[in-house]
């Protein structure tokens, strides 16, 4: 990201014209996700084209079954890349052999970077197109970008629609001003202090408590619990105000995420 960024600010902002500035976003955002692989990035550019094609319709609008199709084919990949070792393993009781030269799932099949946060993206547009909240589907390029836009597409957060229809369609209009770039740069080193100085502190006290869990007592058992729940939180919540920052550089205020989940209620919260 060091020289990625640079590199994308300098052609958004001075080599592109600006009315290829959504273009270059998108190819920018691929091949940014394609660093994790290009299975990956197939595995991406897959769901992408299979929700659109099943909802640039308007027959998906309050039609159950339509919506159901358009939802399989992401939630089939989630569960695939992220689930199959879980299920195999854990409910059928199938062993792990490390030591067979046959494919595998427990070995060979590698979790697609930030695959929940995209699959629910797509999932959500989906449900807003048959609910009718999305009338008119957006170009395949504009919904290919509010699918991959790097500064979220990782580690979220998640968007709907609304959230980024507007800067998408004023990318070509869109002037920096000087509190942009603050609030960016601001947002970007609140985040990585967050990341380095909580998340990866509470990371690097963990692995010494659990070489013998069992000899753990019940101060050293609650002090593992809290601060891996904190370890936890803290690195999405910084990864959440990089990306809000990232955004900021191309005129897309990301709403908050991961403020006091915590304290949450019950799931709506």
């Amino acid at each position: 990201l060091v020289l990625f960024l640079p590199i994308v600010l300098i052609a958004f902002f001075l080599l592109v014209p600006p009315p290829r500035r959504r273009e270059l976003l998108l190819f920018a955002s691929l091949f940014y996700y394609g660093f994790s692989g290009l299975d990956h990035m197939l595995v991406l550019i897959s769901g992408i084209i299979w929700v659109y094609l099943l909802c640039r319709n308007k027959s998906i609008i309050g039609n159950p079954r339509r919506l159901a199709m358009a939802v399989t084919g992401p939630a089939l990949a989630l569960i695939y890349y992220k689930y199959s070792t879980f299920i195999l393993h854990s409910v059928l009781q199938i062993p792990i052999d490390a030591t067979s030269s046959q494919f595998s799932v427990f070995e060979n099949v590698l979790l697609p970077a930030g695959i929940s946060f995209f699959t629910f993206q797509l999932i959500s547009f989906a449900i807003d197109r048959y609910r009718g909240s999305i009338i008119e589907m957006p170009p395949l390029r504009s919904f290919a970008l509010y699918i991959s836009f790097f500064p979220q597409l990782v580690a979220g957060p998640i968007l709907r629609y609304d959230q980024v229809e507007k800067p998408i369609a004023n990318l070509a209009q869109y002037v920096p001003s000087k509190r942009n770039f603050d609030d960016a740069i601001a947002y970007i080193v609140f985040g990585l202090m967050i990341k380095v100085l909580l998340a990866d502190g509470l990371a690097r006290m963990m692995p010494p408590m659990l070489m013998d869990p069992a000899a753990l007592d019940v101060n050293a058992s609650l002090y593992v619990l809290l601060g891996y729940s904190f370890q936890i939180y803290f690195d999405f919540y910084g990864y959440s105000m990089i990306a809000i920052g990232l955004g900021r550089f191309f005129g897309f205020r990301l709403p908050d995420n991961f403020l006091r989940p915590y304290e949450a209620l019950n799931p709506q919260d």
